[in-house]
């Protein structure tokens, strides 16, 4: 299968927490500032985001599209502009 990477780089005091989210909804494993994707399937599709919270506030980055294209072995991944935020 295929192996990916979303990705945030974010700054904070104190420390930052993460939640990614696929189409809105928590991904359980993504409290990670990288949201690794091994053995990527179709069901993996979808629209990813990722809140980054402290106790001083959160932010919640714009869509990243993940594509999947099963027929060609293809894999899309869109990144939005994410890749620096301070809170």
């Amino acid at each position: 299968g295929y192996f990916g990477q979303m990705y945030i780089v974010a700054n904070g005091v104190p420390n930052p927490n993460y939640q990614w989210r696929k189409d809105g909804i928590d991904v359980v494993s993504g409290i990670y500032s990288s949201l690794v994707f091994t053995n990527v399937k179709e069901q993996d599709a979808g629209v990813y985001d990722v809140i980054v919270s402290n106790n001083v506030g959160s932010v919640t980055s714009s869509g990243a599209n993940l594509t999947i294209n099963t027929g060609t072995s293809y894999m899309n991944m869109m990144m939005a502009t994410i890749s620096c935020m301070t809170i």
